[in-house]
């Protein structure tokens, strides 16, 4: 008998082939990950390989009971918002794309400030991306290359004054390392960074 119980999924398709998902009915969505454990993506506190979906601990090493709606993950590092607004993330921070003011890796699930109104959540190798109800979005990152204003702050710090963001979109790169983030307003409108 397979589970009908699966809310959300997130993979990085290539190494180290992680994949994190939302399983379970509303008020008790928990995150499960499977994978190579890359920088501790897989939110055990280790980096051991997994090879079946297992439940994301919290940091004090037990089963993270906060319920889930959205997960993104990245190369090695994960973001996912909770049914109660609440931002978490976990794994590699080489670039400061969690959130945490620093670059060391997160092992376990952690929440990210104490806001509880995000709504979405975009993450990449290079930045975190999320956005919260009232339409604002926020990047948290120290690589300067990005575009886009302001481009090297470890936490999530306000994109520009917009309050009209609908979704997003990050393509990693090519093979040159040409990558760009296409932003959607709610008027149909968008807007790509490279």
């Amino acid at each position: 008998m397979y589970d009908t119980d699966w809310h959300d999924v997130d993979a990085y398709a290539e190494y180290p082939y992680n994949m994190v998902a939302i399983k379970g009915s509303s008020g008790s969505r928990y995150l499960y990950s499977t994978g190579y454990g890359q920088s501790y993506s897989n939110g055990q506190g280790n980096t051991t390989r997994l090879y079946s979906f297992t439940r994301v601990k919290s940091a004090s090493n037990t089963d993270l009971t906060e319920s889930f709606d959205k997960v993104k993950v990245s190369y090695s590092s994960n973001l996912a918002v909770s049914e109660s607004g609440k931002l978490f993330s976990w794994g590699e921070n080489a670039r400061g794309s969690l959130g945490s003011g620093n670059t060391t890796d997160k092992q376990y699930a952690t929440q990210v400030g104490i806001d509880t109104d995000w709504d979405d959540c975009w993450v990449q190798g290079y930045a975190g991306l999320a956005k919260k109800t009232d339409g604002t979005m926020y990047m948290s990152t120290g690589y300067s290359s990005w575009r886009i204003e302001p481009s090297t702050s470890r936490t999530f710090t306000q994109i520009g004054t917009d309050t009209d963001y609908e979704d997003l979109a990050i393509f990693d790169g090519d093979s040159s390392s040409h990558g760009y983030t296409v932003f959607a307003k709610k008027n149909g409108s968008w807007y790509v960074s490279t």
